[in-house]
């Protein structure tokens, strides 16, 4: 028997269009996806570009007024603390060890030194009765936690008649107590808030020095360093930023 063969014919004429037409739209599609692909990163580097603009700015600010802070707070220590002023720079320019920046140190001691002085603690006495109450602050902060600038906040806050802040630190003081040391001593309203104060943390001196290899510790001098090394570099962008500022103020009265 022959083998029967059967052969197949048909118009591919419409399957080789079609074929054409998909080759086409996929080529099309690849164009759009690859413009498509150019556009997103244009505007992903432009969105980087503005981006780091602005960290940019954020930063060269940052510098500045850590700058700035500083400037105030020795031009204030320089007010309240007169003839001592020197003294109380020096210890601010080492208050690192405290967990405090120069600024931050100037600003605490100006206003401790201010309510001193209010309370008719003698201009003499005035740096060495700051500064004691400053390092007491760095000690209630290692005993019982938290900043060294909290703690002489709280401190401060007892020479206004503040006196729920301190109890944080295990110090209980009150208008009473502090109206009978003064009538039994003869002191002062401020010799006397200190002495209460120094009575009742007798256990928390020294605490900053044991706690000095703990990690707060540890934590608070690199913050303080951070602000020191910000404070260094804006120093030289003052003089520029203020004779800037000036300009533009000069500028703006032209439309009052």
């Amino acid at each position: 028997m022959k083998p029967i063969s059967v052969v197949v014919t048909g118009d591919t004429r419409q399957f080789q269009a079609a074929m054409r037409q998909t080759e086409q739209s996929l080529g099309r599609l690849e164009g759009s996806v690859d413009r498509a692909s150019r556009s997103t990163t244009t505007a992903l580097r432009a969105m980087a570009a503005v981006g780091g603009a602005y960290a940019l700015a954020q930063g060269f600010m940052a510098v500045v007024n850590a700058a700035s802070r500083l400037e105030q707070s020795q031009g204030a220590v320089t007010a309240v603390f007169k003839d001592q002023s020197g003294v109380m720079q020096a210890a601010a320019a080492s208050a690192h060890d405290a967990g405090l920046s120069t600024a931050a140190y100037g600003e605490m001691a100006v206003r401790l030194g201010s309510q001193l002085k209010n309370l008719g603690v003698a201009q003499q006495n005035l740096a060495p009765q700051t500064q004691g109450l400053i390092d007491l602050g760095a000690d209630l902060a290692a005993q019982f936690g938290g900043t060294t600038q909290d703690a002489v906040e709280a401190l401060s806050a007892t020479f206004r008649g503040e006196y729920d802040p301190i109890e944080k630190y295990g110090v209980t003081v009150r208008a009473t107590a502090v109206q009978a040391k003064m009538a039994a001593e003869g002191i002062s309203q401020a010799q006397a808030t200190v002495a209460l104060i120094t009575e009742q943390s007798a256990d928390a001196l020294g605490a900053a020095e044991r706690e000095y290899d703990t990690f707060a510790s540890a934590q608070q001098r690199f913050n303080a360093s951070f602000e020191n090394a910000q404070a260094a570099l804006g120093q030289a962008f003052l003089p520029i930023v203020a004779k800037l500022a000036d300009a533009l103020a000069s500028l703006a009265q032209l439309f009052v």
